[in-house]
């Protein structure tokens, strides 16, 4: 079975290598021969799905052809010493190697060899391993982005690693026929916004001008409402809560919190559970009272702290519906009201954009003519319908690129061992480079800058279904098994990436959680009652959401458990399903307009900071 996949990989690369084809064209050629094959399962047992093992087995093939061959070139021209390049990412496997001198017919160790361009000059070089020693260490592994180069002695330097930068910021001037935008502003470089180049799909790019997407009236709806909004987490917590200072002592303060507690308590349905807690508490709350009558002289030392300060006393400003339930603060539904309507209008360029573009117009007319009689056409459907919704996408990330930068790097670890064991994952799927080059780009360059102090910790979940763990940054990937996909993105897989660093952001983004708690909240109250949660799919009890009129029902998704005290600092589901919708323009139904307009708006407004 291996020897079919080699060989169509070989028969693919070649084309590339001879020129008489792109790379896309050969993994596209090569996926039609391996369709009908079993999918394909690697040394350590884990099943690829078979459109993302072509797109990294001709990534690699051509990368090995490309290193191979320049290792022949320079040997033929008697150069024998190699650099091995520095790449802005991590990895384990080859962050060894970089910037070492390796060589291709010598011995490992201090050699020494006559100046590169001063005759009769002798330097002493260490040389770290031959070619294939260092290949046989991982060098050169599969999805690796190294490359050698000709080292010269005497002349080479030793590369130093740095992380890729954010994108350049270039001022925008004012022009008398736009308005002028807010003085902080930057102007998205072409380079930041994600091409062709990141996915191997869509139409190829110019560097000619593009003409402006966005209105007048979108520039202006930017301008203000980015001026209403607050600016910090502290200035986005003080519209929901105040603080009462007044001087209380620390069992004040528990007697206070019991009595709401049980009183929340009472309420509830009597079962025996909660019949066993309301008595533990009630005990408490006993003891509590007694201890708060009783002389300083007579209390224990135990018991001391309880006389002690007690700090501020916590006010939320949530307003009620008649069951009880908390409603956002007026001030947050009028944030919401100034988004919504930003993002309204950015739908509205982007519907001119999309129907104005002559390659979108062209795909859609094929898929609507399409015939579908066997496999192989379901499959072109298919792919045309990847490359209308990549077309979309990239119009997409135009448009948001003339509001702010777009795009941008993070720190990530690759956890292995001990280090994946202790974070309850797997080792990293071997993907994960180009995933995240999928995902970053749709978010702005200044938020991906908040991060540049934190290091994204990466391993792959245990259970195969994705997730993101706020309390140790760590983000655990889905399988490379995947269903047929027909969305923008290099595979569904990347979808999934993009919507876990949704959840990311939600850490480093003042504001978001708070607007996700008053979107969901508006879409779920009626004549001012909040609807009650039921279980999302087939999950049972322990993932609930609200029904609304999601199309996908995980966007109302909540992780409120009981009586949340302040429900507008949990983590939401609606953001990051929306980012799927916007984004990945797939087939895959999560919403209606309404959705997509909430991201645009959230997207070009929502300020970042600490």
């Amino acid at each position: 079975m291996d020897d079919i996949y080699r060989k169509v990989i070989a028969d693919a690369a070649s084309q590339v290598l001879t020129g008489a084809g792109t790379r896309k064209e050969a993994a596209r050629a090569a996926l039609k021969r391996l369709f009908p094959v079993a999918p394909f399962r690697d040394k350590s047992g884990r099943h690829w799905r078979m459109s993302t093992y072509v797109q990294m087995a001709m990534r690699t093939a051509t990368a090995r052809a490309a290193v191979d061959g320049h290792l022949t070139v320079m040997q033929d021209a008697g150069i024998d010493l190699v650099i091995v390049s520095t790449t802005p990412w991590n990895c384990s496997k080859c962050d060894p190697w970089e910037g070492k001198i390796l060589t291709q017919s010598g011995a490992a160790g201090t050699v020494t060899v006559e100046h590169a361009i001063e005759d009769g000059v002798q330097v002493e070089v260490e040389v770290a391993a031959t070619v294939a020693e260092a290949r046989l260490s991982g060098l050169f592994h599969p999805n690796c982005r190294h490359s050698t180069a000709a080292f010269l002695p005497g002349i080479t330097k030793t590369p130093t690693k740095v992380m890729a930068p954010s994108p350049p910021k270039k001022t925008i001037e004012p022009k008398p026929d736009k308005a002028t935008p807010e003085k902080d502003e930057v102007k998205q470089p072409e380079a930041s916004i994600r091409s062709e180049a990141a996915t191997g799909r869509g139409s190829d790019r110019t560097d000619q001008a593009q003409p402006s997407l966005l209105s007048h009236e979108s520039r202006r709806l930017v301008d203000e409402v980015r001026q209403t909004l607050p600016h910090g987490r502290q200035a986005w917590l003080d519209q929901r809560l105040s603080l009462d200072r007044s001087p209380r002592r620390q069992v004040d303060a528990l007697i206070e919190e019991y009595e709401t507690d049980i009183a929340e308590l009472r309420s509830k349905r009597q079962t025996k559970t909660i019949k066993q807690r309301l008595a533990e508490w009630e005990q408490s709350l006993a003891r509590y009272r007694r201890l708060a009558t009783l002389p300083s002289d007579q209390v224990e030392a135990s018991d001391a702290w309880l006389f002690q300060q007690a700090p501020p006393k916590k006010d939320y400003r949530y307003k009620k519906d008649p069951n009880g339930a908390l409603l956002p603060p007026d001030a947050y539904e009028q944030y919401l009201d100034g988004v919504l309507a930003t993002g309204r209008s950015l739908h509205d360029d982007l519907r001119r954009a999309l129907d104005a573009d002559a390659e979108v117009r062209r795909l859609r007319q094929e898929i609507q003519r399409a015939l579908v009689f066997s496999e192989e056409e379901r499959i072109t459907l298919r792919e045309k319908r990847a490359e209308l919704a990549s077309r979309e996408a990239d119009i997409v990330r135009r448009l948001l690129a003339e509001i702010r930068p777009m795009g941008g790097q993070i720190k990530v670890e690759e956890l292995h061992g001990q280090a994946a064991k202790d974070a309850g994952v797997k080792v990293v799927r071997p993907d994960w480079r180009d995933l995240l080059d999928e995902a970053l780009p749709n978010f702005p360059a200044d938020w991906l800058a908040t991060m540049k102090d934190k290091t994204l910790r990466l391993g792959n979940a245990r259970s195969g279904r994705a997730y993101y763990n706020d309390y140790n940054d760590v983000m655990a990937l889905d399988d490379a098994i995947e269903p047929a996909y027909d969305g923008s993105f290099g595979s569904h897989s990347a979808g999934v990436l993009t919507h876990e660093m949704g959840h990311r952001m939600e850490n480093h983004v003042p504001g978001l959680r708070e607007l996700e708690f008053t979107y969901i909240r508006r879409r779920s109250t009626t004549d001012g009652t909040l609807e009650q949660p039921q279980a999302i799919y087939d999950y049972g009890a322990k993932e609930m959401g609200y029904p609304d009129r999601w199309a996908n029902p995980y966007a109302g998704r909540t992780y409120e458990r009981g009586f949340h005290p302040d429900p507008a600092s949990e983590s939401w589901e609606v953001f990051q399903m929306g980012l799927e919708s916007l984004f990945g323009r797939s087939g895959r139904v999560i919403d209606r307009e309404d959705l997509d307009e909430f991201v645009l708006g959230i997207l070009a407004t929502l300020h970042h900071g600490a």
